[in-house]
């Protein structure tokens, strides 16, 4: 089993960190979800994801906007930006 952390594109501090081995800060957007982004890593937290994390995949606001529409339309829920993540890459493997 392989485990990922999800982050939107407009804050992917932790894509970025394991990209270059080492905690990097990135250039923040705030948008409509913003409880899954931030523009920096802690260096503590960034070792710790780095020995459990197999990758970091960052998803775009309209996948994310579509993620929503479809939980909406399939389940009757109305969920908020960050509370889509899980959807969102899971959709693009069906």
């Amino acid at each position: 089993m392989r485990i990922y952390a999800v982050e939107i594109e407009t804050a992917a501090p932790l894509a970025a960190s394991l990209a270059a081995g080492e905690p990097r800060t990135v250039e923040y957007q705030p948008s409509f979800v913003d409880g899954i982004g931030s523009k920096m890593v802690f260096p503590n937290m960034f070792e710790r994801a780095r020995g459990l994390l197999d990758g970091s995949l960052v998803v775009t606001l309209t996948e994310a906007a579509q993620a929503m529409k479809l939980v909406a339309e399939r389940n009757r829920i109305i969920v908020e930006g960050a509370a889509v993540w899980q959807a969102v890459p899971a959709r693009a493997r069906s």
